[in-house]
């Protein structure tokens, strides 16, 4: 699944929005807990809708 900055993800970590792409991995703003950034690989990931 193709994914771009502002898409609303569901990862292992929480949910989060997508930051960034770098070189095939997902850069997420997780909004669960404590607002962190994390990679995640594109199949780690699942859209959610708003």
């Amino acid at each position: 699944m193709e994914f771009k900055p502002g898409d609303y993800v569901a990862t292992p970590n929480g949910n989060g929005y997508v930051a960034e792409i770098i070189e095939g991995q997902v850069l997420v703003d997780l909004t669960d807990g404590d607002h962190l950034r994390e990679l995640f690989y594109p199949d780690q990931l699942m859209l959610m809708g708003e």
